[in-house]
């Protein structure tokens, strides 16, 4: 799912770049982790690592909420 950036998002995240990600596990169990965010244009750049849980289930659609930590 793809979603322009509003101005007041945009202002968020090119401000303090730490954040909440929380994503759904294949059994439906949530998963969180604390991220440094980086914005490019409407795009959202995570830290994550090639293979782990949390790159496959942000390859999932509809299984991401992200929370500013600010």
């Amino acid at each position: 799912m793809i979603v322009t950036l509003s101005a007041n998002a945009r202002a968020l995240v090119d401000g303090p770049n730490i954040a909440v990600l929380g994503t759904l596990n294949p059994d439906g169990g949530p998963q969180t982790s604390v991220v440094w965010v980086l914005r490019d244009g409407d795009d959202l750049l995570v830290s994550t690592q090639a293979g782990r849980r949390k790159e496959k289930n942000l390859l999932t659609p509809d299984r991401v909420l992200g929370h500013s930590a600010q």
